[in-house]
């Protein structure tokens, strides 16, 4: 008698967010699967609040869960705020929640934890799939399936079982038990000692507290504590108190603390300052929940087993600062469904009879997939809230300094979104079109480069162009005054971009200075290090203010006229031809007019403004690309027509009608006879088009056709020319890369 064929089933153990948006994927699927829930209620009134970030909500509209949830949260907060540890701010940032539907097409959604898990648990069809009071006790490999077991006597049998029961996971522990016979390299015995908890926390929802800001969130600098507190519906405010432990717990040595504990918590930090007003004791007076619990921080070595996989906490928890943890499980079961998917598109007998090697090939896909990512989302938590308790006060205090004096709303997203990019989705499921300045990674023309690849790349170029400035000999460098136009007119485009607001870049004037004083040899090569290791990634970084392009084209069309104008009045006055090279300088001025004649426009023409959009949300616009595309096409028209008229085509490479050959000769000569100005300008032509392939921005034929074009450009049109060409080029790319 044939042997029955068991049906594809998934146990989830754990009905939390990740237990529950995994069973909501696998309803979209038809995908039989059961939830085994240890508590007696689907949302206990335990935990506190939860963020739900752009990464994890792209995956929840997939299947459908965003707009419902978005109409349940209808207030935004419309501003957050950085304060010393007195409480004093020092650096507002307007709007976040509507700059991240700008950059991302979603906000970040804070809210309460039982309102998120009954939601989720209302969105299923079938809800005779969740069973409570399910509190799971062992797990068995059985033939064709594994074997769950829970403490009121029940088991289930399922194809695989998954783990998405926290950070304390008993499938973990099971999973560990279970490896040990057979694989206990992959499951070192010691591997729960190893983890850290390097910080405690009381966090908590408070209620009506007197003189909390509306709309509001914060967080405080201080030594070895800090404090945040974002405001939620029905006037309550979620907080969290962070602790630096004095020296990191590990394993067994990581407390257990009871509600005294965190009332004597409280306690001790009662003066700490959340506002300039506001004092953690007002929070915790005013409290509906409080908890104090180790803040456990940790990338496990392997997720799985034969038939069972560790979702979530179980696997991967950073701390709770960057509210990536739920979102994270969130990415981790689109992974698993992807492969789940795959597994049954590429089987004749679909999902039926895995086999245990099947079934890890598919969970090992899943791992291979999240792990890097899981242990870079950790990594930056932890970073974050280091920075917050000052344990390295003296970058902390720089990047107080920083944000103090040289403000950057673009800095201060940046970093979020190099998080949310990365994100992973459901593969068979349409995502919903939602304008966005920042496209997903997976929505790109291309995948970006490895990481470490690309972070490769960057050193050598830096440290290239350092060397070169070390190796030059003369103070200044002579260069035709064609071939100068296009690297001041960079400094000048990249010193008014968005992306460079406050930085090393964002200063053409000063750049101009030095220029002028120590000469391209030098500038050249320092200044494209600090741009390869300081330049905008991200499209909204690329946006000039529209004033300064506007400036820009027209001291470029002046800046002609009056270069012009002075060779022919002095070459009237001496009788003699005066060289374009005895001019240099005064290319050098360009940065320096453009800021005169900004100023001048600014103060002269009022702004026209949009009441229903924030003045701030100007640069995800285009609106300065027809300015700067007539800025590189007169740049790019004047340097070509100079260079071919002066005969710099033929004197290095014979007649226009030579041969391939003859261009590359001429980019030979010219790279060997050159200093190292030449050489640095060339290396930044390439590898701007090597970062836009990086982060995924062009196909890699795409971007070997540049840079075959940046070659040839050498010869044809001058180094000059191709540079405006190729800037003209690149900002294109940066435009038609918003998701409209």
């Amino acid at each position: 008698m044939a042997t029955e064929k068991r049906p594809f089933r998934v146990i989830i153990v754990g009905g939390g967010i990740g237990g529950l948006v995994l069973a909501n994927m696998l309803q979209e699927f038809d995908i039989e699967y059961v939830i085994l829930e240890a508590w007696t209620e689907i949302a206990p009134a335990v935990g506190a609040s939860i963020g739900m970030i752009a990464n994890g909500l792209r995956i929840l509209d997939q299947i459908g869960c965003y707009e419902p949830l978005r109409k349940l949260l209808k207030e935004l907060n419309d501003h957050s705020c950085l304060r010393y540890h007195d409480g004093q701010p020092f650096a507002t940032t307007m709007d976040p929640q509507l700059h991240e539907i700008k950059r991302h097409g979603y906000p970040s959604l804070f809210m309460n934890r039982q309102w998120l898990l009954q939601f989720l648990y209302d969105h299923l069809k079938e809800k005779d799939r969740v069973l409570l009071g399910k509190k799971v006790t062992r797990i068995d490999h059985i033939p064709g399936a594994a074997r769950v077991y829970t403490e009121d006597g029940s088991s289930f049998e399922g194809s695989i079982a998954i783990g998405a029961d926290g950070v304390h996971s008993v499938v973990r522990k099971e999973l560990n038990r279970l490896a040990q016979k057979e694989r206990p390299q992959a499951f070192p015995a010691d591997q729960e000692e190893g983890i850290p908890a390097f910080y405690k926390c009381c966090f908590g929802i408070s209620q009506n507290v007197d003189g909390w800001p509306d709309r509001h969130v914060t967080a405080t600098f201080n030594k070895n504590i800090t404090c945040t507190g974002l405001s939620g519906p029905e006037n309550l405010v979620y907080w969290f108190l962070f602790a630096r432990f004095p020296e990191t717990k590990h394993g067994k040595d990581i407390p257990k603390f009871t509600a005294q504990d965190c009332d004597a918590f409280a306690q001790e930090f009662s003066e700490a300052n959340v506002t300039d007003t506001i004092k953690f004791r007002s929070l915790y007076d005013k409290r509906i929940s409080a908890t104090l619990t180790p803040l456990h921080e940790m990338v496990y070595k392997t997720w799985f087993y034969k038939r069972v996989f560790l979702l979530g906490d179980s696997a991967h928890k950073p701390n709770p600062l960057s509210g990536q943890g739920a979102n994270g499980a969130i990415e981790t079961a689109a992974e698993l469904i992807n492969a789940i998917l795959d597994e049954r598109d590429n089987r004749p007998t679909g999902l039926q009879d895995l086999s245990v090697d099947d079934i890890e090939g598919m969970f090992l896909r899943v791992q291979t997939a999240r792990a890097s990512r899981s242990r870079m989302v950790v990594k930056d938590s932890y970073d974050r809230l280091s920075l917050l308790t000052s344990q390295n006060p003296t970058v902390t205090a720089a990047v107080k300094a920083m944000m103090k004096y040289a403000p950057s709303s673009y800095r201060d997203f940046a970093a979020n979104s190099d998080i949310i990019a990365g994100a992973s989705r459901i593969q068979k499921l349409p995502v919903p079109h939602r304008p966005r300045a920042i496209p997903f990674e997976d929505e790109g023309p291309a995948k970006p480069v490895r990481a470490t690849t690309a972070k490769v790349v960057l050193n050598l170029f830096a440290i290239t162009n350092l060397a070169l400035a070390l190796l030059c000999q003369e103070s200044r460098t002579v260069a035709p005054l064609w071939q100068q136009v296009a690297p001041v007119l960079f400094f000048t485009v990249e010193g008014y971009r968005y992306g460079h607001t406050n930085s090393l870049l964002g200063m053409p004037s000063i750049t101009a200075l030095c220029l002028h004083t120590l000469g391209a040899g030098r500038v050249f090569p320092v200044y494209s290090a600090v741009y390869g290791l300081a330049a905008f990634r991200q499209p909204p970084g690329r946006h000039v203010e529209l004033t300064a392009a506007k400036s820009m084209f027209r001291t470029a069309v002046l800046g002609c006229a009056l270069v012009l104008l002075v060779k022919l009045a002095l070459e009237s006055r001496s009788g003699t031809a005066i060289s374009w090279r005895d001019l240099t300088q005064f290319v050098s001025l360009f940065p320096i007019l453009v800021w005169g004649l900004n100023n001048l426009i600014e103060k002269t023409q009022p702004k026209a403004r949009n009441p229903s959009e924030p003045e701030a949300f100007g640069f995800y616009k285009t609106d300065d690309m027809p300015y700067l595309r007539a800025l590189y096409g007169c740049a790019f028209a004047v340097q070509a027509a100079v260079h071919l008229a002066s005969g710099g085509y033929s004197n290095a490479a014979g007649p226009l009608s030579g041969s391939i050959s003859g261009v590359a000769r001429s980019l030979v000569d010219a790279t060997s006879t050159s200093g190292p100005a030449y050489h640095s300008l060339l290396m930044t032509n390439l590898y701007a088009i090597w970062d836009l392939r990086a982060h995924g921005y062009v196909t890699t034929p795409r971007a070997l056709r540049a840079a075959l074009g940046v070659a040839a450009g050498q010869a044809l049109v001058g180094p000059g020319a191709t540079w405006a060409g190729l800037w003209w080029w690149r900002d294109e790319v940066y435009a038609s890369s918003a998701i409209e």
